[in-house]
């Protein structure tokens, strides 16, 4: 495995990542909600590139029967999902945890 793994965004993973700005922007502030959004960036490049298996396997994804993700917690409230492919670190989507699961991959799904 190379020292940095190849970072592939998902379309769901751009649309959660828009949803999570705009729920944050709404509830809390567009301050808040940018300084999440870069925290998530940090987290993805600086963190999960370098060392993919730092996130646990997802049990919110486990409950539904999807084993095979892992889940990293940045910023306090919010899960980064992802899963390690070869040489790829593939971002699947990204959740504030005060949101329901099933909600936030049911909606971003309609997309598509």
């Amino acid at each position: 495995m190379p020292d940095e793994l190849q970072v592939v965004y998902t379309p769901v993973f751009k649309n959660t990542l828009a949803r999570l700005w705009y729920f944050l922007a709404h509830n809390y502030s567009e301050e808040l909600a940018n300084d999440v959004r870069e925290q998530i960036r940090i987290s993805i490049n600086k963190k999960l590139a370098i060392n993919p298996f730092l996130g646990l396997v997802s049990e919110r994804l486990m409950s539904m029967g999807i084993k095979k993700y892992r889940q990293l917690l940045v910023a306090e409230h919010n899960l980064i999902f992802y899963k390690v492919e070869n040489d790829k670190l593939v971002i699947l989507a990204v959740m504030d945890t005060r949101q329901n699961i099933s909600d936030v991959l049911y909606n971003a799904l309609l997309q598509y």
